[in-house]
């Protein structure tokens, strides 16, 4: 008598899209975490006169903000926090996070025109947030 074999490949299914949530939860979560230490230290690394240039560092979800709003003043960085938590209350795995600065002068203080801080400071602020992350996993 032949002896019937049967798999059932819906636990195997299972199983696969069970460690593919788990995977976008922990992508989702590590990349909350890099959103919010490169908004700190870009933030932080912006210099102020007024607090304009940090009050525009704007954040969003898939789409860039466009215009800058001369009336947001931040010089103490706290609403940038703020508005990447609120920014992140919508965000979830594929998705992309944009921090994005449209102060008419940003690129010049970037170049170096405030004595405050060096040129490259938005790169410099971006590597250094990448690489304090990637210490935090490793610990």
């Amino acid at each position: 008598m032949a002896t019937k074999i049967t798999i059932d490949l819906g636990a195997i299914d299972k199983a696969i899209e069970k460690a593919q949530g788990n995977v976008r939860s922990a992508t989702a979560i590590e990349m909350a975490v890099l959103a919010l230490a490169v908004d700190d230290a870009v933030v932080s690394a912006t210099p102020v006169d007024t607090g304009r240039a940090r009050g525009n560092w704007i954040p969003s979800i898939n789409t860039p903000v466009e215009q800058a709003d001369p009336n947001r003043l931040d010089p103490g960085g706290s609403l940038g926090r703020q508005a990447m938590q609120a920014a992140l209350a919508s965000f979830k795995a594929g998705d992309t996070v944009c921090l994005t600065n449209n102060i008419a002068y940003i690129g010049r203080l970037n170049d170096g025109s405030s004595r405050q801080a060096p040129a490259g400071f938005v790169d410099k602020a971006v590597q250094a947030a990448r690489a304090a992350t990637r210490q935090r996993r490793v610990l």
